[in-house]
């Protein structure tokens, strides 16, 4: 498994930025760049930050800077249309207050749909000069939000890493976007989003888009 995952990031990267572009990448997230990333979680349901927390929340608490945690919703759902709102105020704000202009979001489960949605929220609502680089997935499910989008913005590098379904567990939701990329593990939906290859992977996935500088 450890070297399918080698291999799929090598071509992920190749994909997305290409891996010779070091001194690109450095220009890029240097001071003098003005670049200010935003990082955004959104956990799965009923989660919160605790000391065996979810990958979404262990990425939130590595992340240096600007950035904000958002719990997983109830059981049914109620509260994700409040929560999707509060998050698009979060982030406006943080685009006036801290010069935020580059946005970098996760989500697990339900709180990957709600994370998708804010995008799009976000790039109506806060205006010009927000970057949206980079959305990390961790098996989508839509149950009781299925009027929010599952098409991550095109330009928004997206990675969707998905169970392989076995017996009756929640039915992992479709993702598109451009550029696009999924990686498949043999894991239920419990533990998907607190294996320890999620996090390796979205971590290492960040960092090549961007985020080496902000992530510990």
């Amino acid at each position: 498994m450890k070297k399918e995952i080698l291999v799929l990031m090598t071509a992920i990267c190749s994909f997305f930025i290409g891996c010779g572009s070091k001194n690109e990448e450095s220009s890029e997230i240097s001071g003098t760049s003005k670049t200010v990333i935003g990082f955004y979680a959104f956990d799965g349901t009923g989660e919160n930050l605790r000391n065996n927390g979810s990958v979404v929340g262990e990425l939130w608490e590595d992340i240096r800077g600007v950035k904000y945690y958002f719990p997983g919703v109830n059981l049914n759902a109620s509260n994700a249309e409040s929560r999707a709102q509060d998050a698009v105020e979060v982030i406006c704000g943080h685009r006036e207050t801290r010069g935020v202009n580059t946005i970098f979001m996760t989500g697990y489960s339900r709180g990957s749909i709600i994370a998708i949605e804010v995008a799009h929220r976000i790039k109506e609502q806060c205006g010009d000069g927000l970057n949206l680089r980079w959305m990390g997935i961790i098996d989508a499910v839509d149950f009781n939000i299925g009027h929010f989008s599952s098409n991550v913005p095109d330009g928004m590098a997206a990675v969707h890493i998905r169970k392989e379904r076995q017996g009756f567990e929640p039915h992992t939701k479709q993702i598109t976007g451009n550029p696009m990329a999924n990686l498949t593990l043999k894991v239920d939906h419990v533990h998907i989003g607190y294996e320890r290859q999620s996090y390796t992977f979205l971590k290492n996935h960040a960092q090549k888009m961007g985020a080496k500088n902000w992530i510990r």
